[in-house]
């Protein structure tokens, strides 16, 4: 019985061990201008003037690339906004300046990242949010 009860055990330790969520992708574009991440659900976006919008999730949108021809900038004193769409998705980016903490890694970034994304066939955009940094001297 106690050999059962064991084996049982060490099966749901394996089961659940293999449920994590997947590692997502590192981008790490060469020219890129902004980096965000954040969790649950996992995800991380970079923005680069030459190659467009890369944006990984651990949900149904699990991969949006968008070339930089498609890439619209908007500027305002609050915010920085960025959209893009492709034949098969639709991507809106908010970036805040204010004080953003990781709640995984307990990280201080300068700005608060709202994503909005949708595959082109779905009616409703799903959000997004995280923290992030530019990596130019832009802001």
């Amino acid at each position: 019985m106690k050999l059962k009860l064991l084996a049982l055990l060490l099966i749901t330790s394996l089961i659940f061990l293999n449920c994590s969520e997947p590692e997502i992708k590192n981008i790490n574009l060469k020219d890129a201008i902004f980096r965000a991440e954040g969790n649950n659900p996992a995800w991380k976006l970079e923005i680069d003037s030459n190659n467009g919008i890369h944006f990984y999730s651990n949900t149904k949108l699990e991969k949006i690339v968008t070339p930089s021809s498609t890439l619209v900038e908007i500027i305002n004193v609050a915010t920085t906004n960025y959209n893009a769409e492709t034949e098969s998705a639709q991507i809106k980016i908010e970036i805040f300046k204010k004080q953003c903490i990781d709640s995984e890694e307990y990280k201080e970034f300068k700005y608060e990242v709202r994503v909005q994304a949708k595959n082109t066939a779905d009616d409703d955009f799903q959000l997004f949010k995280g923290c992030g940094e530019f990596l130019a001297n832009k802001n």
